[in-house]
């Protein structure tokens, strides 16, 4: 268990907040620290908490190829402090207590590392051939584009992330899905392959939050044995497919709607989000009323006996006369990248679509809540 090299402060940074996502939170076990290995001038850091693994390269100067298990958030940490160009690197200590030294031109860390019984072997991820390949940044707007409705810890474990497929009217685009019960969201990004998905491909919020924050390059994917593995550049990543089952969202998206009303998106949000805050300092959920008529889009909000009325242009098309979650329909507003928008309803009772203007790209499902 050895390594001593020197590595720019910036490059190493990056690796770390690249790779620290796949390290266990917990604050005992061997999830938390990830394994480097120095060969030559490639660093390989490589992080796996039994549901998600990365792998991370650098270039670093080297003056002793090793390898070693190190605590990834202590060592995160020490380097942040270090405002040195340059890190030092260094495994110091005995076979039994082996340490990491990290230090600058004035400053110098020690970092615990885990011992090679402790750390014990597993197996070094590589990526499968096939899958398919897409841009990063549309997938990453994508993704973003569904988050707010992803489930957290639901006990229904297929809503606790998002469910993939080829869509069939297009299928040179993948469609994203996702709903916690309340709310659902549907996103399109293009992609080039040749490939099958599973009937129920369901990707944990994981790993449509790590995907997210990828947002240059060229992605390659792959399903396999029950994992996504994706590559970007020399780096892989990888997370455990979830084992549920996800609704069948066809029946909850409306196929017509017989209202609507258009809308400058973010005149709207703003009127939505400062009822979603009033509701939220109640402390209670309470509905707002939604009325689109004679080119005028009210909202009107009753907490605790008291009313709140905003009020904003919009083109309507019939009458609608709806109540929503506020706090819903403004995640539904924020996750579209337009400047015009519109809902679709067909009754009160029916769940409405949000959406761009131009019915393009993603769209969101809010269910309604009745009015008193």
């Amino acid at each position: 268990m050895t390594f001593d090299l020197y590595a720019d402060r910036g490059t190493l940074l990056d690796a770390l907040n690249r790779a620290r996502p796949f390290v266990s939170n917990n604050k005992d076990g061997a999830g938390r620290f990830a394994h480097f290995v120095v060969s030559g001038t490639m660093v390989t850091i490589t992080a796996n908490n039994g549901e998600a693994f990365g792998v991370v390269h650098i270039v670093a100067n080297t003056a002793r190829p090793g390898e070693a298990h190190v605590n990834l958030s202590s060592l995160l940490d020490d380097v942040k402090a270090i405002r040195d160009a340059a890190i030092h690197l260094e495994v110091i200590g005995t076979t039994l207590n082996p340490r990491l030294r990290v230090s600058g031109a004035t400053d110098t860390r020690i970092t615990p590392l885990l011992d090679e019984v402790a750390a014990g072997v597993l197996p070094v991820p590589t990526m499968p051939d096939g899958g398919w390949r897409c841009t990063a940044g549309p997938l990453s707007r994508a993704l973003e584009a569904v988050s707010f409705a992803i489930a957290t810890e639901d006990v229904r474990w297929g809503l606790n992330g998002a469910h993939v497929e080829i869509d069939k009217d297009n299928r040179e685009e993948l469609r994203i899905v996702a709903t916690d019960g309340h709310r659902l969201a549907v996103a399109r990004v293009g992609f080039k392959g040749d490939f099958a998905l599973p009937r129920q491909t369901l990707i944990p919020r994981q790993a449509c939050r790590d995907l997210a924050h990828i947002d240059a390059g060229e992605l390659r994917m792959v399903i396999d044995a029950g994992w996504l593995h994706a590559s970007v550049g020399t780096d892989l990543f990888g997370w455990r497919l979830l084992d549920g089952e996800f609704p069948n969202y066809h029946t909850i998206v409306p196929t017509e709607t017989r209202y609507s009303v258009r809308f400058r998106r973010a005149d709207l949000l703003a009127k939505v989000k400062a009822a979603a805050s009033i509701v939220s300092r109640a402390g209670k959920t309470y509905p707002i009323h939604f009325i689109a008529k004679d080119g005028e889009i009210s909202i009107r909000l009753q907490v605790d006996g008291r009313e709140s009325l905003s009020t904003l242009a919009g083109d309507n098309e019939g009458v609608i006369d709806a109540g929503f979650n506020a706090a819903y329909l403004a995640d539904a507003l924020d996750a579209l990248e337009c400047d015009q928008a519109r809902i679709r309803i067909n009754n009160p009772l029916a769940p409405a679509i949000v959406e761009p203007d131009d019915a393009g790209g993603s769209f969101g499902v809010v269910m309604p809540m009745r009015i008193d």
